[in-house]
């Protein structure tokens, strides 16, 4: 098996996968998110070749596919966290603060 084929079984999960902010700890729950899904597609591939692993090339595709769209919203979300955040522009700042204390209530 020659390098390109070794790399083509390689699969990132958790913090290697993800370069998000680690605001709310979101990616800690990613990653946690990602091995339940590689789980199911080994579990289904153990199923069916009768308890024998089998690498597929799709399943790497499917990892990635089944997992593309969670990983672009948790993106989205703690990068607007973080501009919301950050942001001191006058309108911002008191709506900001009384949606925290409404929060904490």
């Amino acid at each position: 098996m020659n390098r390109a084929q070794q790399l083509n079984r390689l699969v990132f999960i958790g913090n290697a996968a993800h370069s998000i902010h680690p605001v709310t700890g979101q990616g800690c729950k990613l990653g946690l998110r990602d091995i339940k899904c590689l789980k199911q597609l080994i579990k289904n591939n153990l199923a069916q070749y009768q308890g024998k692993f089998v690498y597929q090339n799709s399943l790497v595709y499917d990892y990635c596919t089944m997992r593309t769209k969670d990983i672009k919203n948790v993106t989205r979300f703690t990068d607007s966290l973080i501009q919301i955040f950050s942001n001191h522009i006058f309108p911002f700042t008191p709506t900001r603060h009384l949606s925290l204390i409404l929060f904490e209530l």
